[in-house]
């Protein structure tokens, strides 16, 4: 289970077979008679009808791989439902038992005839991901399971959904409503799975069909929010992904925001929490959109006779500071959101790179790990400019925004 905002979607549906025990008499025609009952495992509070078993069938499949029977359900039964029974007699013996609920027999390679051979599904994928209204297809699989022709065994199958569902639930703090255009995540994209649930990866990373790539996914969005507004939230079906081919392991986020003064601009965050999705999940991401406020104080430590002043500016995301001598300089960093609260230091983590082609610093800058602060030295020797890029990331829920920000370092004769 997924902590901190992070869901789980419990649906995962049961079909259980009901007989005697093996001391009961038996029926002398050597035939067994359970009883099924479908049934969602964890039936999730606010589930959609379609979210629920719509239709479901069922094909046995002998020991030599014929298909024996097959079972649909019962015609008069319409209705979402997380529980239904249904009874059956069959000869007895050892079967496999295929279960597939809101999925047409015929289709995606379901082709189960009774007297035929059964399809080969062990390598078998689905592609299609369908939108919030879509009844949402489910498959299970159990093997070796023995009908005894008595009435106290229970088998339970569990028939899981093929998609993971993921819900964004924005929230602003900005004085100005905003709206969302578009949400970019990778590599969140996988192409097919595994037709098959894999039982053994339910709840960890999934194992994805051999060769797989997950890419960037992309969903457009025109969700309007406003400051003080309950959060507004975007749902969609994925696929099953990973994110081990980032660097990072965990998924990065950008969204598309269009601002007040109409021009759209990236707001890029990761997903800290969050190295897979799997079929079945529910994941909920919270995002608070805020005008993260960035203060750099400069403090200049020059040698006697240095020249002590420091002039510091900014336009926009750039920060120029110039020097008239050497020494040694210190950068305290604030984040501030729109809202006022100072983030604390233990929430922010800096990533340093500095292009230094005129050799001004003697010490480029790097992050102290006990007082946080960046530090750095100028050279005594040389004149010029150096460029310090930025990159700042401040955890807020379960993500980790990432602010860009360049810092040049001036070195100029007093």
């Amino acid at each position: 289970m997924k902590t901190s905002h992070i869901s789980i979607l419990t649906a995962i549906i049961a079909l259980i077979c009901s007989a005697c025990s093996a001391d009961e008499p038996r029926p002398a025609d050597n035939t067994a008679a359970p009883t099924l009952t479908i049934k969602t495992r964890a039936p999730q509070a606010g589930a959609s009808e379609k979210e629920l078993i719509n239709t479901w069938w069922i094909a046995l499949v002998n020991a030599s791989g014929t298909v024996t029977h097959i079972f649909d359900r019962p015609a008069d039964k319409t209705d979402a439902t997380d529980y239904e029974e249904f009874k059956m007699t069959i000869p007895r013996g050892t079967y496999t038992v295929y279960a597939f609920a809101n999925i047409a027999r015929g289709t995606h390679g379901l082709d189960f005839t009774v007297g035929a051979t059964a399809p080969d599904l062990s390598k078998s994928t689905w592609s299609e991901v369908g939108a919030i209204g879509d009844a949402i297809p489910m498959t299970g699989v159990l093997r070796n399971v023995a009908f005894k022709g008595v009435a106290s065994d229970n088998i339970t199958i569990e028939v899981v959904r093929l998609w993971g569902k993921l819900s964004f639930e924005f929230t602003t703090d900005a004085s100005q409503p905003v709206i969302v255009r578009k949400i970019t995540m990778t590599p969140a994209l996988t192409k097919a799975v595994s037709l098959m649930p894999d039982y053994t990866s339910l709840g960890k990373a999934p194992n994805l069909p051999e060769g797989t790539v997950c890419t960037a996914l992309e969903h457009a969005s025109a969700l309007s929010i406003a400051k003080g507004d309950a959060a507004a939230t975007e749902s969609f079906y994925v696929l099953e992904s990973t994110a081990k081919s980032h660097a990072t392991g965990r998924y990065p986020l950008a969204f598309d925001i269009e601002y007040a003064d109409g021009i759209t601009r990236t707001v890029s965050a990761l997903a800290y929490q969050l190295g897979h999705i799997n079929r079945n999940d529910h994941v909920i991401i919270p995002v608070l959109l805020t005008n993260w406020l960035i203060d750099l104080d400069v403090q200049f430590y020059p040698p006697i006779g240095g020249y002590p002043a420091v002039v510091l500016e900014s336009k926009g995301e750039e920060y120029f500071a110039s020097f008239g001598s050497s020494g040694r300089f210190v950068i305290r960093p604030t984040v501030t959101s729109a809202s006022g609260s100072i983030v604390a230091d233990k929430d922010i983590d800096i990533t340093i790179s500095t292009s230094d082609p005129s050799g001004i610093l003697r010490t480029a800058p790097y992050r102290d790990e006990k007082t946080l602060e960046i530090i750095g030295e100028i050279d005594t020797d040389h004149l010029g400019t150096a460029v310090v890029d930025l990159e700042i990331s401040i955890k807020a829920d379960a993500l980790q925004h990432r602010i860009l920000r360049k810092f040049y370092i001036i070195r100029k004769n007093s």
